[in-house]
């Protein structure tokens, strides 16, 4: 949200050529923080106009993860990893249901550098 601006212009321009494209979105901003314009983004964008950048991306959006990161509140709900964050639909084209179980793949390479994909969860062992 710190480059609203340019986001909203590239998700337009997405949408527009590729319409099959899907758009999520994972912020820490609450839905109320986005709606009224309480997100920090560059330097001279006023309030109004960040209210207006919001409705334009979500908008295009098809779901967005909303919500700060609380590790003291472990979810093992579909894209959430606390309790406190909300997924919300935007465009009718997905259910919550189409999001299926937390899933957690780790990956140890011959040098052993170690990936984590996945959304884990909180004192589960992955």
């Amino acid at each position: 949200m710190q480059q609203a601006d340019d986001l909203a212009e590239l998700l337009q321009g997405l949408r527009s050529a590729l319409p099959m494209l899907t758009f999520g979105m994972f912020t820490g901003y609450s839905e109320k923080e986005l709606e009224t314009g309480r997100y920090f983004t560059r330097h001279g964008v006023d309030r109004d106009r960040r209210r207006a950048l919001w409705r334009s991306i979500r908008g295009q959006l098809d779901f967005a993860v909303m919500g700060r990161f609380n590790r003291l509140q472990p979810s093992d709900a579909p894209m959430r990893t606390s309790a406190n964050q909300v997924l919300r639909l935007f465009s009718g084209r997905y259910r919550e249901s189409d999001f299926g179980d937390q899933m957690v793949e780790i990956t140890i390479a011959a040098d052993g550098l170690t990936r984590t994909t996945g959304f884990p969860t909180l004192g589960n062992p992955a």
